[in-house]
């Protein structure tokens, strides 16, 4: 089983678990920043086990929203596996440390253990010590994890740009990307737009950059991102920036509630596919009673000029 939520209270963690092959898991308002004042537990229908750990006294067990006022991520955010939903850093690996009150000071230590939405995990196992249950981590990445990627990768080696759209769409809210389908499109060369909570736009896959949109202006442009050849955002204001733009090259032009009313949608001739999410229920029988929340492009790194 993976892990598919979690709950914390001091030196424990309740870790939700689902089926293995879960992939569109969620709960209300997943897509919503932060995810402390916001997002509730997933729906039970997908849980299938628990498992609880008790970590030492001494250790640090820290979820994203600690040492910070209000967190930068969301639900979808975890499940997308772009942070660790807990990091734990052992007694005896803290001497090397000064400061411990927030997840971003041991995050990047290289002797946290993480913990991720969709690590395999057994439920209700008596392994409670936990050099034990990092090894079982290991065992059920490498008997399940590893084999399902490679799998995945080597079934679809030669995918065209539209049928990765196509695999990507009719999802809730964002893309949210699984680790298998973000490494397919660092193996195409392949670059996946859309936009996240209301004023951020996401590159992923064969590039990783970070856009900023202004969410007040509606109908005109809330914002336009201009790339470099290889895939760089270029500074607004710059030479490179102003010389792009008026050759219209490499533009993406992002709209918020345009004319149509969709939160989402981006315009630009960089040759692309379009794939589109929606704000609804994954219990609704009929697609169209959804609300079309973004229209996301995707495009071949190799298409920039």
């Amino acid at each position: 089983m993976q892990i598919i939520d979690f709950e914390r209270k001091g030196q424990q963690v309740k870790f939700y678990l689902g089926d293995h092959n879960l992939s569109n898991y969620h709960g209300d308002d997943w897509n919503d920043i932060p995810y402390e004042h916001n997002a509730g537990k997933v729906y039970d229908k997908y849980i299938t086990g628990e498992r609880t750990l008790t970590f030492k006294w001494n250790d640090i067990v820290l979820e994203p929203s600690d040492g910070c006022d209000n967190s930068r991520y969301c639900k979808n955010d975890m499940r997308a596996r772009k942070v660790p939903c807990i990091c734990v850093l052992r007694e005896e690996h803290q001497d090397d440390c000064t400061l411990f009150w927030s997840f971003t000071d041991i995050v990047g230590n290289d002797n946290a253990e993480k913990f991720y939405f969709g690590d395999l995990l057994l439920p209700n196992s008596e392994a409670t010590e936990f050099a034990r249950i990092i090894e079982e981590l290991a065992e059920l990445k490498r008997h399940y994890g590893l084999d399902k990627q490679e799998a995945f990768l080597k079934a679809h080696a030669n995918i065209t740009l539209n049928e990765y759209a196509k695999m990507l769409n009719g999802r809730n809210c964002q893309p949210n990307l699984t680790t298998e389908e973000l490494l397919l499109a660092k193996q195409r060369g392949f670059v996946v737009v859309y936009g996240d909570s209301d004023d951020r736009v996401e590159f992923e896959g064969a590039i990783r950059e970070e856009g900023h949109t202004n969410p007040l202006i509606k109908k005109a442009p809330a914002g336009t991102l201009v790339l470099s050849k290889d895939g760089q955002l270029l500074e607004e204001g710059s030479e490179d920036y102003a010389r792009h733009l008026l050759q219209d090259c490499n533009v993406i032009r992002v709209y918020y509630y345009g004319e149509d009313g969709v939160p989402w949608t981006f315009d630009t001739n960089i040759p692309h596919e379009i794939f589109r999410t929606y704000d609804g229920s994954y219990d609704d029988e009929v697609e169209n009673d959804w609300d079309e929340y973004q229209r996301c492009i995707v495009f071949e790194l190799s298409a920039l000029k």
